[in-house]
């Protein structure tokens, strides 16, 4: 019967921050690591709204083949935002179709409520696609010379159509304010 009513759970980040953060203080998760745990590695989230109802920004932590070698398709997609993790460093890349202004908000907004979780900081850049630096590339494991590293990707048609959406929305409502 709740699923009827509500079907989506989708609470609010300060309460998930609090829940978190008690679960630290009673000791219930002592094996807890968050997902951007500091690492070698490239970890990558792309921005999406979170349900075609609850029109909320959210993180969606994605695996992508960073590998030249061993991917057939290039990381990144214009259309979407993300945030590009390695180490302590966060750049978060901005296709240069990407509709949403606030899309880059949602990215700090979800990189303050892991700092607030896991009592530490990121050093953070932003970056537009098309316009990335040099050393944008190495960081990402990249060849410095490969050229179709960003590309649409047909499996997320659906998001950039919601996407898109919800950026019209966003327009309506800042034209009112």
């Amino acid at each position: 019967r709740v699923c009827e009513h509500r079907p989506t759970v989708n609470p609010n980040p300060g309460f998930t921050v609090q829940l978190l953060a008690l679960e630290r203080r009673w000791g219930l998760s002592p094996g807890y690591t968050s997902p951007l745990t500091v690492r070698d590695d490239v970890f990558v989230g792309r921005v999406v709204i979170h349900h075609s109802r609850a029109r909320q920004y959210v993180v969606d932590l994605v695996d992508l083949p960073l590998d030249p070698a061993t991917s057939t398709k290039p990381p990144l997609d214009p259309r979407f935002t993300f945030a590009v993790q390695r180490g302590d460093k966060v750049v978060i890349w901005v296709g240069d179709r990407c509709p949403c202004r606030r899309a880059v908000k949602a990215v700090h907004e979800y990189l303050d409520l892991v700092e607030q979780v896991d009592f530490r900081k990121f050093h953070r850049t932003q970056v537009q696609g098309r316009r990335e630096p040099p050393h944008f590339r190495t960081f990402l494991g990249m060849p410095a010379l490969e050229d179709q590293w960003s590309a649409e990707r047909p499996e997320w048609d659906e998001d950039f159509a919601l996407l898109q959406e919800v950026a019209r929305e966003h327009a309506r409502e800042d034209e009112l304010a």
